[in-house]
């Protein structure tokens, strides 16, 4: 895991394209978190339009998600970062990927605009953690560097 931040910032000094970059992001935390179950991104458009699918890793999950509906849509609306541990508990949770269990949802901001939403699911309630936290909000502000450029 110590290699997904240089590897994510060299792809970047290298002018990767947009969809490219969180392809590979996407491929990069899904191969080194074995007790993945989903990874990607959903896109922001217009503000309030829903945010659409972007590059992910994992099962097919719906093309589109409404403001403030989900984790992601949480994240998105709140502009903060969302974890929920046990998300067949929570209220809000939209069970598109059965074995999920776990859900971290970082938004990537440029000038207080939500540009889009980082995404992995864990197969285990307490997948995702501290660690794992650390190391998505580190990509997803090394994205919004490269993209409020």
């Amino acid at each position: 895991m110590d290699q997904i931040v240089p590897q994510v910032s060299n792809w970047i000094s290298q002018g990767s394209g947009k969809i490219g970059l969180m392809a590979n992001v996407a491929a990069l935390f899904f191969g080194h978190w074995e007790h993945a179950s989903w990874v990607g991104f959903y896109l922001v458009g217009a503000w309030e339009s829903p945010l659409m699918l972007g590059p992910f890793q994992g099962r097919p999950v719906p093309p589109a998600l409404d403001w403030g509906t989900g984790i992601v849509g949480m994240a998105a609306r709140e502009r903060s970062v969302q974890l929920v541990h046990g998300v067949k508990h929570f209220a809000g949770y939209l069970a598109h990927v059965a074995e999920t269990r776990c859900e971290a949802a970082i938004p990537i901001v440029c000038h207080g605009r939500v540009l889009a939403v980082l995404d992995a699911q864990s197969k285990q309630v307490e997948g995702l953690g501290v660690l794992e936290l650390e190391l998505m909000t580190k990509v997803a502000e090394l994205l919004s560097q490269a993209w409020c450029e």
